[in-house]
């Protein structure tokens, strides 16, 4: 799958109180991205 392009749907959560980020969370389909790399096998 070496540099072939891929796509998924999902959230990122960024915490920033005062300015400084203390946390980043993702959130999508890990079986959705997983069918994609399985594919381009």
């Amino acid at each position: 799958m070496r540099g072939a392009p891929f796509s998924y749907h999902g959230v990122s959560v960024i915490e920033h109180p005062a300015g400084a980020i203390t946390g980043f969370r993702a959130y999508f389909d890990p079986r959705s991205l997983g069918l994609q790399l399985e594919h381009a096998a």
